[in-house]
């Protein structure tokens, strides 16, 4: 083989290891299931038009005190108090948002007390963790909470969709 034939080889095999010129990388993706920080719930983050929506599919305490399921009674809206939180969706958002493709603005709502904040969403480490910073008006005033990815569990995918 020639000089200029294995240097063309070379290239060639060099660009098609680059992808096609003009051809941004493969996005980092934030779906799947996550294990929230405090280990209390799972939510599953699945595609949801335009943009990413995480419902809960798993409860480490999925019943009140009372023995019924837990209700999404911190709810600020009367009508929404009687929704069941296994099924709710508490994360929605769109990408991208700043400068980087890992990270993602939207809403995340804490069923625990029934509030719903501004977020930034961001994958960490190798896509193993996902950092969400929650506030309301500027995100120096918010809380930082960390999700680790986990397998989802047979009959953890999300079944429905409710939005707070």
């Amino acid at each position: 083989m020639t000089r200029s034939r294995i240097a063309a080889c070379s290239l060639a095999a060099a660009l098609a290891c680059a992808g096609a010129p003009g051809q941004s990388p493969p996005r980092p993706d934030i779906t799947g299931t996550w294990l929230v920080e405090d280990g209390d719930a799972r939510v599953a983050v699945a595609p949801c038009g335009e943009s990413v929506c995480g419902t809960i599919v798993w409860l480490a305490e999925p019943h009140a005190e009372n023995g019924d399921e837990k209700l999404d009674i911190h709810n600020p809206d009367e009508r929404l108090r009687g929704r069941r939180v296994m099924g709710l969706e508490i994360f929605r958002a769109a990408r991208p948002a700043g400068r980087k493709d890992e990270m993602w603005r939207g809403t995340v709502y804490d069923p625990k007390i029934g509030k719903t904040y501004t977020c930034n969403a961001e994958l960490r480490e190798d896509g193993t963790r996902l950092k969400i910073r929650g506030y309301v008006g500027l995100s120096l005033f918010g809380r930082t909470t960390y999700w680790t990815r986990v397998e989802a569990a047979p009959g953890q995918e999300p079944e429905r969709t409710e939005r707070q």
